[in-house]
């Protein structure tokens, strides 16, 4: 893959669907900014790099919009390990 992607390639976690994941800081989003905390990973979207969320409540989308995984990961995303 580096030969493809050059020195580019970032490798920031193995995430999959239905993963537990934990952000360290507020994540920006323009309507809505995602607080700090635990979260169910439903989906990543690779057509628009965005990630369906659901709350440790159970609230998901479209209670909490789809965010960027740029933007999830500039919060400190990472998988939790139960």
């Amino acid at each position: 893959m580096r030969a493809e992607f050059g020195d580019k390639l970032q490798v920031k976690g193995v995430l999959q669907s239905g993963c537990l994941v934990q952000t360290e800081k507020e994540t920006s989003h323009a309507k809505k900014p995602l607080p700090p905390g635990k979260y169910l990973l439903n989906t990543i979207i690779t057509g628009s790099n965005a990630a369906k969320l659901t709350t440790m409540d159970g609230h998901t989308y479209p209670d909490i919009p789809l965010y960027s995984l740029a933007n999830l990961f500039a919060a400190g995303m990472k998988r939790v390990n139960l």
